[in-house]
């Protein structure tokens, strides 16, 4: 048996298989696939915009009076930062009670990572945790 991975999947194919029916290359066309999520863009913005209007009808609005802009977020993920940071916050308040450097150090480098960006910033704040190191 042979595997080939692609992207999305993977394709399990005898050892026997004639060469030229072997895919050597999984990859779909740049071309084609930037055209495809242009498209379902385009119809993401038609749909909400069209959900818009039903909405101002039924408020009794103007849709055009009422300049909706639909502005998205630069950056979209789907944890949820401030329901981590409580998170991580009170389980350093129980940490304290513990008196676990191992479990302390662990929940300050979670902490680092939750609030911190920039990677380069996160690297000098890893390295001062693991050994104090501080760097300027």
């Amino acid at each position: 048996m042979m595997r080939c991975g692609g992207a999305g999947g993977v394709i399990v194919m005898d050892e026997d298989t004639l060469p030229a029916k072997k895919p050597y290359l999984l990859q779909a066309d740049a071309d084609a696939l930037a055209g495809l999520l242009d498209a379902m863009e385009r119809k993401v913005e038609l749909t909400e915009n069209r959900l818009f209007r039903i909405f101002c009808r039924w408020e009794g609005t103007d849709f055009e009076q009422a300049k909706i802009d639909i502005i998205y977020p630069v950056r979209f993920e789907l944890r949820d930062r401030g329901a981590d940071l409580e998170y991580l916050t009170k389980a350093k308040a129980v940490a304290e009670k513990i008196e676990s450097p191992t479990l302390r150090l662990e929940i300050d480098r979670q902490l680092a990572r939750l609030v911190l960006e920039l990677d380069d910033v996160l690297e000098v704040v890893e390295r001062e945790l693991r050994g104090g190191e501080r760097c300027g």
